[in-house]
This record gives C-alpha cells, sequence and structure tokens, in this order.
C-alpha cells in the first residue's frame, strides 16, 4: 500500500532508542510468526510481559511512522497533510 504511494520503504528514518531499524523489522517477523501460529490453531501461550512490550513497540511506530510520512509528503507537496 505504502509503496504504491511512493513510499518504498516505510521503515527509512523510523527508530527511536533501543530499537534500531534493523530491530524494528526484526520484531514486526517476530509478531507476524506469534500471530500466524495463534491464528492457525496451534497451542500458544503468551504472557502479558509479551503482548505489553509488543503493544509499546507498536504505539512508538505508530507515532514515528506518522510523523515520519508526515514529512515526507510536506517534502513532496509544500504542504503538511495533517
Amino acid at each position: 500500500m505504502f509503496g504504491a504511494l511512493g513510499f518504498e520503504d516505510i521503515f527509512q528514518g523510523v527508530s527511536w532508542q533501543k530499537m534500531s531499524t534493523p530491530a524494528l523489522r526484526k520484531k514486526l517477523q517476530d509478531f507476524n510468526t506469534l500471530r500466524n501460529r495463534i491464528v492457525h490453531g496451534k497451542d500458544e501461550r503468551v504472557r502479558k510481559q509479551v503482548v505489553v512490550n509488543y503493544l509499546s513497540v507498536w504505539r512508538n511506530f505508530a507515532i514515528r511512522l506518522d510523523a515520519n510520512l508526515r514529512s515526507r509528503i510536506r517534502d513532496v507537496t509544500g504542504v503538511h497533510p495533517w
């Protein structure tokens, strides 16, 4: 979806202290693997701390992705989209 809008790599420029871009990509892959095991019926137990950690990472990612895309759109259009 983002690629169709000209954003080939949404992770570019999105990182924060203790979460590099490669670490963020790995976290997403691990989350997706866990999600797939759960959705496809594997007997998977997930501790509350794991869920809390994923929520924290995705919240931080969403905030930074929003700011990054806002800036990149401004660079192309000359105005902030939001």
